[in-house]
């Protein structure tokens, strides 16, 4: 089944109890989102994760019964305050955001062979990962971690 919004928020409060890094998960829908609900968190609250509500297209074959691809995007982001980010800053910035990415993925795979939070992620379409850099993103740093999911309707 396609994974649900409700599937989402459990799934990011998985990863809170599991990646001591994050403190503040919420799930969003677009930048414009973000933008928003960014303005109540604080520079404390860091790191940051945010599970954007996934798209659904079909992945039909022609021996294969309907299928839909999930399209989920995840932002694992550092609030940062621009004034005072030097280089160094900026680059630990991303290390830190960096190391936080690969924790999370690890995290799926585990879910994908073992689901005991999402059941859905079985569902991983294997070479679909992709983690994008993400600089100024609502005054955050950090990296976007994207997959998809090849699931029934």
């Amino acid at each position: 089944m396609i994974i649900t919004p409700n599937e989402l928020m459990l799934f990011l409060a998985a990863c809170k109890d599991a990646i001591d890094e994050i403190n503040h998960i919420e799930m969003i829908i677009d930048d414009s989102q973000l933008a928003n609900r960014i303005n109540d968190v604080h520079v404390a609250d860091n790191l940051l994760l945010y599970g954007v509500l996934p798209d659904y297209g079909g992945d039909y074959r022609d021996d294969d019964a309907p299928m839909y691809d999930n399209g989920l995007d995840f932002l694992i982001l550092k609030k940062v305050e621009y004034a005072d980010l030097n280089q160094s800053d900026f680059n630990a910035v991303m290390q830190e955001t960096l190391m936080a990415a690969r924790k999370f993925l690890t995290y799926v795979y585990t879910e994908k062979m073992n689901s005991n939070t999402c059941p859905t992620f079985a569902y991983l379409k294997e070479g679909s990962e992709k983690i994008t850099p993400v600089w100024a993103k609502a005054g955050c740093n950090g990296y976007m971690v994207s997959f998809n999911l090849r699931t029934e309707l």
